[in-house]
């Protein structure tokens, strides 16, 4: 007996790879996500803002973001460590699993779409979550700091990469 995939086998908790599933005169067309999935949440952040500092007990989501910036922290249940966080730009997307410790600090106003693996209705998201304590206020300043300078080196690579383009057309 062979073990079905679960969407979690696909999407490490890394910045997930978005697929290109139609183009046309129209313009194209990006499947966030396919199969069945239990809710699909627009999710607004303020700049500074921290979320989730929890685990879920059987859910997991993908959350693609349509502006502004983040940080994301992800851990094994029961650590200590905070290990450097993915930097998350507007148009990725990246999964966060089940039994997994996350944080979110966002680095600007950000808008997120959520896509989750069960129902999103508050009453179900909460009995599947496990709150922690994950980053304290100190070091979430830090991060912030960090964060938001790395975003403009970021821009400042990505700029410089575009006047060459420009520079060689």
């Amino acid at each position: 007996m062979t073990k079905e995939r679960s969407f979690a086998d696909d999407y490490p908790s890394t910045i997930c790879a978005l697929k290109l599933n139609h183009r046309s005169d129209q313009g194209h067309i990006v499947n966030l996500r396919e199969g069945v999935c239990g809710g699909v949440s627009i999710i607004e952040s303020n700049a500074g803002a921290v979320r989730s500092n929890h685990y879920h007990k059987e859910d997991s989501h993908t959350l693609y973001v349509v502006s502004g910036a983040l940080l994301y922290f992800e851990r094994p249940i029961g650590s200590f460590q905070i290990d450097e966080p993915l930097i998350v730009l507007p148009g990725q997307m990246f999964f966060t699993p089940p039994l997994r410790e996350h944080s979110i600090v966002f680095l600007y106003q950000t808008t997120m779409i959520s896509v989750s693996a069960r129902t999103r209705d508050h009453a179900s998201h909460e009995s599947d979550v496990v709150r922690v304590d994950y980053l304290n206020q100190e070091q979430v300043d830090i991060w912030y700091t960090w964060g938001i300078a790395r975003v403009s080196e970021l821009n400042a690579e990505k700029s410089v990469v575009a006047r060459k383009k420009e520079h060689y057309r």
